[in-house]
């Protein structure tokens, strides 16, 4: 059983993983939860292993690259075309499975603990520089966008009332 790629459909706590050989025929069916998919891969040699890009597949996606597996995650709607019949989590698996193993398939970028805003800007309660502007710059914003919002309703309200300054 020789697999060149897996399609994983991610749930709430099951996910289906589908396995395909080098000539893109199905060679595994499997249900896992989180922990025993990790336990799974481990010891698995695949060429690349494809799942829809969520909230979920980020931390998956960065647990499976550790592992040494290349990841891809594509979005939904790249996918969908790929779907053969009725809509199950296998049917899914399989078609991410195919998505992911096309060329030219769209991904999405990786998202790196490096660049999440507590490594960038420092730990929340702690004085840092970069924290301080980004939250300066946040407040800013606020600011700039309601007294353009409050700008914007009270134009609207002279033109309601049939007062058009000139």
């Amino acid at each position: 059983m020789a697999l060149n790629t897996i399609g994983i459909d991610l749930g709430k706590t099951v996910f289906a993983l589908v396995g395909l050989n080098q000539l893109g025929q199905v060679v595994l069916r499997k249900k896992f939860s989180r922990k025993q998919l990790l336990h799974f891969t481990a010891n698995l040699r695949v060429d690349l292993i494809g799942m829809e890009a969520c909230g979920e597949a980020h931390f998956l996606g960065r647990a499976l690259r550790e592992q040494g597996h290349e990841v891809r995650r594509m979005p939904a709607q790249y996918v969908k075309p790929y779907v053969k019949t009725d809509k199950n989590d296998y049917i899914d698996a399989e078609a991410i499975a195919e998505a992911g193993g096309r060329p030219k398939m769209r991904v999405v970028p990786n998202f790196l603990i490096a660049n999440s805003p507590d490594v960038i800007l420092g730990p929340v309660g702690q004085f840092s520089e970069n924290r301080y502007k980004f939250e300066r710059m946040l407040l800013v914003l606020v600011r700039t966008t309601s007294i353009s919002m409050y700008r914007s309703y009270f134009r609207a309200g002279e033109h309601s009332n049939g007062n058009h300054a000139s």
